[in-house]
């Protein structure tokens, strides 16, 4: 059975492409012509022991949709028997009569592209183009994985494909033997990171992560995409003024259109001796300075139970700071959070932290264990079943 993976937005697919190696499928990652450069394969693995089984394709691009041929698409993946794809790729797929077999969006892929709003002419051509692609594709999926999220994305995907088979399983992000917390100190001298991460944390009691793009200034709260940032660093600026004899320090990432608003805020609550900024990183050097964290922080506006970022803290065992909306629909088993909503909730958590560290640490490594049995396990087994069920069908078909 050989799995033709396409696309590898957030390094998604790398990461399950390694997991169903190891599961014995021979998963090939095929890179298209949209790959963002920080979600490149390199940016999550410090070996290239997996480079045999990593294809670059010329398409996959909007814009390449209109200039690749049906002929070339059908010859790139020949040879493969079933498909996992993302973005546009099914597009693709619909264009050459390829069946789509699993599409598993990454929420842009659902929501910002093929129903997008704006006022601009241009945007709304192009947004008019790229619609147009998307519904070229995402509708005859056979398979969709997505868990049970927030209505703003479960009406997106209703409205795109009706007719699919839905499972809720988790796709697994991140592919944890990685980032090992055994491997820190190897994973320190590896990232060229290391010594400024190291001192960061031998100068402070605690440590807090904050590697979301910051994405929050005069947004909507309906907005996917708010992330809730302010929140965070007014909720962080009233702990750190009343525990002066904590040493502690914020961490963000220098990435997403609002970070100049983030640093005015932060100046503006005089809290930029608080404040660690760093560039924005490959993965491989974002779980380095994870591991040695003691919280990471998802979002405040939008509730989530899934993302690379939450993903990546049950991966390196941290508790994790970030909103759930308790009355929507989850799943039973589910993974337990810092729940905080409001600035004060924030602060709240953060002094709870000080008080009682090992219930927190606790949970942290609870939520490895769950991301290891819900996650991994639980999604593998159920897709590797289907895959040998799908080759026995093919087999039988030809009797």
């Amino acid at each position: 059975m050989k799995v033709a993976m396409i696309g590898n937005m957030n390094n998604n697919f790398f990461s399950w492409m390694r997991y169903l190696r190891d599961y014995d499928i021979d998963a090939h990652l095929f890179l298209t012509d949209a790959e963002q450069s920080h979600f490149l394969p390199e940016c999550d693995t410090h070996d290239n022991k997996y480079s045999e089984y990593i294809h670059q394709l010329n398409w996959g691009h909007p814009i390449s949709y209109f200039f690749v041929s049906s002929k070339k698409i059908k010859t790139d993946l020949k040879g493969f028997d079933f498909n996992i794809s993302c973005g546009f790729a099914p597009a693709f797929l619909k264009k050459s009569n390829i069946p789509i077999n699993l599409f598993k969006p990454y929420g842009g892929d659902i929501w910002g592209r093929p129903i997008f709003e704006s006022l601009s002419p241009k945007r709304m051509i192009i947004n008019a183009g790229i619609r147009w692609i998307q519904k070229k594709g995402v509708p005859y999926a056979d398979i969709i994985q997505m868990p049970n999220t927030n209505d703003l994305y479960e009406n997106r995907l209703n409205k795109l494909n009706k007719k699919h088979i839905r499972w809720n399983g988790y796709l697994p992000m991140i592919y944890h033997p990685e980032y090992d917390i055994n491997n820190l100190d190897t994973l320190l001298e590896l990232s060229k990171y290391g010594k400024e991460l190291k001192s960061i944390r031998n100068e402070n009691d605690v440590l807090i992560l904050s590697h979301n793009r910051h994405f929050w200034y005069n947004k909507k709260s309906d907005d996917p995409d708010n992330k809730g940032t302010d929140k965070l660093i007014k909720g962080y600026a009233n702990f750190v003024k009343s525990k002066k004899n904590i040493k502690s320090q914020l961490i963000f990432l220098e990435y997403g259109i609002d970070v100049e608003f983030s640093k005015k805020l932060i100046k503006d609550l005089d809290i930029e001796d608080k404040v660690t900024w760093l560039p924005k990183m490959y993965r491989k050097d974002i779980m380095v300075c994870l591991l040695l964290c003691d919280i990471v922080c998802g979002q405040f506006t939008n509730s989530w139970n899934s993302s690379g970022v939450l993903f990546e803290a049950l991966v390196g065992g941290k508790p994790i700071l970030s909103y759930r909306n308790i009355s929507e629909k989850t799943e039973e088993s589910l993974y337990d959070i810092m729940n905080a909503n409001t600035i004060e909730d924030i602060e709240n958590h953060f002094n709870n932290f000080i008080k009682t560290p090992n219930n927190y640490k606790k949970m942290g490594l609870d939520g490895l264990e769950w991301y290891k049995s819900e996650v991994v396990q639980k999604t593998m087994e159920k897709l590797v079943q289907y895959l040998i069920d799908f080759e026995k069908r093919k087999i039988d078909a030809t009797k």
